[in-house]
């Protein structure tokens, strides 16, 4: 018996928010954030929505890839 990761999958929340309005709500240029952290957009959650129902997302995803 083999064991190991079969197959992965992902989720993100419902709002996503730009380095331009980031950078804008912490007084950097967008381009520092991006060189700094090396992302361009991040989604978080929105306020209707618990990680919860974001990690049950990634679930039925990878159960969709794997049966």
């Amino acid at each position: 018996m083999s064991l190991g990761i079969q197959a992965i999958s992902h989720a993100f929340g419902g709002s996503r928010i730009d380095n331009s309005e980031y950078a804008a709500r912490f007084g950097f240029e967008p381009a520092f954030v991006r060189d700094k952290l090396g992302i361009a957009t991040r989604y978080v959650a929105t306020a209707d929505e618990a990680t919860s129902d974001i990690a049950a997302a990634a679930v039925a995803a990878l159960l969709e890839k794997t049966g």
